[in-house]
């Protein structure tokens, strides 16, 4: 029998070094308890550890941590059979995570049971894993500009996981969530809470799809309405096991909604002042021509609003005797936002002459803005009212019917 010497062992190691460093994938070899006694320089490449660290860690430190219990249990059973093309998701120094490909098989190391692994990253998985990133990146940015909330349901163990958009909708922080389906529950509005559990509940029995609008009331006592779906997944029995859904806000569209229905209402009682005062009332364009009457103007003057639409008040109303002096001091105390007192003789359809008297008239202010102490300078100025934009319909009429009906209070 022929020894070798220790030279020519320690070239035949170097030799062996040398091949393994030469080859493009990474190699490991790994010992029935997990840890790694040698990496090549590939390995140090791909991962970006040296050897001196690799010593010091298991092999599952080199796997993300959710994949830790399923990776653990593969090695075990690598030592039984061999293994060619696993599917394996690897964790940098980095913490960056690639898709790779693993061949595992035994080692003829006598000194101590372990196997071979040898790792390549797989160009096939990297292009799917990067189209699946971009759609992801894609996904990500329409659900924000959406404002859309994913969320997740295991309905046998009720853990419920939210992503960050279903934080900011219902204005909780993540390290105070409790991961259970109470924390929904709990948010629902109490009007709307019965209901709501009753059409999830239905969900999971019936195995429909879950399409609902409720109200959540948020830490800080906000009231929001919710718009949410929700798709059941069944287990091997048929069994609903877990829910994914969505939720968006709809608060915004309640708000527009409740004001138009608003001011539809509060234009019906706009329109109900003006159209019973004993007053006649007429609006007119910003080119003052008239643009609706009611039915004391009619009366009074003997025109529909068809006779004088289009046409300016002073057009219609005046004629050869009408004092031009008073037409005057009219549109001059208009002009300066003043009330005023006046006799104004006005002519009916039929050409029958009227004394229109007019007892002080109210000025009402529409300011664009309101400042602290506007109120003030426009009642010092004359005004009678005051009112600043945006302004409501309703807010309107009550001032109309306030300075319309006066006399009838007097």
């Amino acid at each position: 029998m022929v020894c070798k010497s220790n030279d020519q062992t320690v070239k035949e190691l170097e030799r062996l070094q040398a091949i393994l460093d030469s080859v493009s994938s990474a190699v490991f070899e790994i010992s029935a308890e997990g840890d790694i006694i040698f990496a090549n320089q590939a390995a140090m490449h791909m991962f970006g550890y040296p050897l001196s660290e690799f010593k010091q860690m298991c092999f599952s430190d080199l796997v993300p941590d959710k994949y830790k219990q399923g990776h653990q249990k593969h090695i075990h059973q690598f030592f039984k059979a061999n293994r060619v093309g696993e599917p394996f998701t690897a964790l940098l120094k980095n913490t960056q995570k690639i898709l790779v490909t693993i061949n595992i098989s035994a080692s003829h190391n006598s000194q101590q049971n372990s196997v071979i692994a040898t790792i390549s990253e797989s160009l096939t998985l990297k292009s799917a894993q990067d189209d699946l990133d971009r759609s992801n990146e894609r996904l990500k940015v329409a659900k924000e500009a959406a404002q859309i909330g994913v969320w997740e349901l295991n309905v046998k163990t009720g853990q419920l996981i939210w992503d960050s958009q279903m934080f900011l909708l219902y204005g909780r922080e993540p390290s105070k969530f409790s991961d259970t389906v109470s924390e929904w529950n709990n948010a629902l509005h109490p009007d709307d809470r019965e209901i709501t559990l009753k059409k999830f509940e239905l969900t999971i029995n019936e195995k429909t799809k879950f399409d609902t609008t409720f109200r959540i009331i948020t830490p800080d006592k906000q009231v929001r309405y919710m718009r949410a779906y929700g798709h059941p997944l069944m287990d091997n029995n048929g069994q609903v096991f877990k829910v994914i859904g969505a939720n968006y806000d709809l608060t915004e569209n309640f708000i527009v909604q409740e004001n138009l229905k608003e001011s539809l209402k509060n234009n019906r009682i706009l329109a109900k002042v003006a159209e019973e005062t004993d007053n006649a009332i007429v609006l007119t364009d910003e080119k003052g021509k008239i643009t609706w009457v009611n039915k004391e103007f009619i009366r009074v003057s003997g025109y529909q609003l068809h006779d004088v639409k289009g046409f300016s008040p002073g057009s219609i109303l005046q004629g050869k005797d009408t004092d031009p002096h008073v037409v005057r001091d009219i549109r001059t105390a208009l002009s300066n936002k003043q009330g005023f007192t006046a006799e104004l003789l006005n002519y009916h359809k039929n050409g029958t002459p009227y004394w229109l008297r007019d007892k002080d008239i109210p000025i009402i202010a529409l300011t664009a803005n309101a400042m602290k102490g506007d109120d003030i300078k426009c009642l010092d100025a004359g005004m009678n009212d005051y009112l600043a934009k945006p302004f409501l319909s309703g807010q309107l009429a009550e001032i109309l019917h306030k300075w319309v009906f006066l006399d009838r209070r007097q």
